[in-house]
């Protein structure tokens, strides 16, 4: 009896290492394997992710639905980045109808903070149709998982441009400008399906003109943050104009061009920003500050 136990064992093992590497679109081949005794939630290995995650980057769905009928775990963590879960995987190879069987099965739509956000991932495909797949399917429009930003700041941060003031026309040739429509779509759609602004009271509508108002009083209340936090050090440091300068250019660099005046009265010697001095500054400050990574990473690109 034991022999014939290693055996069954040694099948499975064998099965299981070939449902792996079987084609999504094999599905005969999948059904067989898995009749015989093949691990329906394979873990990854060697690069390749879970056989349900596997299918479903592939919009295969007679596979997934073989899968599942043999137990297949729907929210299987075991894939690669952006690959992590069978839905995540799906919304980032724009697989819809994919999409759509999983959650009719019960795939987890608001995913969870060890697999993250499929309504972040559908921001970075740039898929207004899956975005509104997910919507329309109850994604929650406001769910903010730990560290993670509310689906609106991370559809901000995903699609707005960084190097131009969104209160100006876009930049012609600028690809991140180019996205600006499709930011203002998504964000609307966001708040159809009762997402709340960026802003909070900075209007009432769901159109497209009042997610671009809210856009825009976000970038006005971070220029404000930005004064104040360059007035509060400047006290701090007997009000130096260089330091001054410093915390302005660290918020408002993100904003439009960088312009950094070199005050003859600093108290400090002024940094060479493209060489080592800037380096050490972004050290010292860039993990304290999302704002100044943004502004930093501006000013890089003018040095290109």
């Amino acid at each position: 009896m034991g022999f014939f136990s290693r055996r069954s064992d040694q099948y499975d093992k064998d099965g299981t290492e070939r449902l792996r590497n079987a084609s999504p679109q094999d599905t005969e081949l999948i059904r067989s394997l898995l009749a015989h005794g093949a691990d329906p939630n394979a873990p990854k290995k060697d690069g390749q992710s879970a056989p349900l995650i596997m299918a479903a980057s592939a919009g295969c769905v007679a596979t997934m639905d073989t899968l599942i009928q043999h137990g297949a775990d729907l929210n299987v963590f075991s894939g690669t980045k952006w690959h992590e879960s069978p839905l995540l995987a799906a919304i980032y190879e724009n697989q819809l109808d994919a999409v759509k069987y999983l959650i009719q099965h019960g795939a987890n739509i608001d995913g969870s903070l060890r697999s993250g956000s499929p309504l972040n991932v559908a921001f970075l495909t740039k898929n207004i149709a899956m975005l509104e797949c997910l919507l329309d399917h109850g994604a929650d429009p406001n769910k903010k998982l730990m560290g993670i930003l509310s689906p609106a700041r991370a559809c901000e941060s995903v699609l707005r441009c960084m190097k131009h003031d969104i209160r100006n026309m876009p930049k012609e040739g600028c690809a991140k400008c180019a996205d600006r429509l499709l930011l203002i779509r998504m964000l609307s759609l966001l708040r159809q399906h009762g997402g709340r602004p960026i802003v909070a009271g900075s209007s009432k509508g769901t159109g497209l003109l009042d997610a671009y108002v809210d856009l825009i009083a976000h970038v006005e209340k971070w220029e404000q943050r930005g004064e104040k936090w360059a007035e509060e050090l400047g006290n701090m440091t007997y009000n130096d104009p260089l330091i001054r300068s410093m915390m302005e250019w660290m918020i408002k660099g993100g904003l439009g061009e960088i312009r950094v005046p070199v005050p003859d009265d600093s108290i400090v010697d002024m940094p060479d920003l493209s060489g080592k001095g800037f380096e050490r500054i972004e050290t010292t400050h860039g993990d304290r500050s999302r704002k100044y990574s943004a502004a930093t990473d501006s000013y890089k690109y003018q040095l290109r």
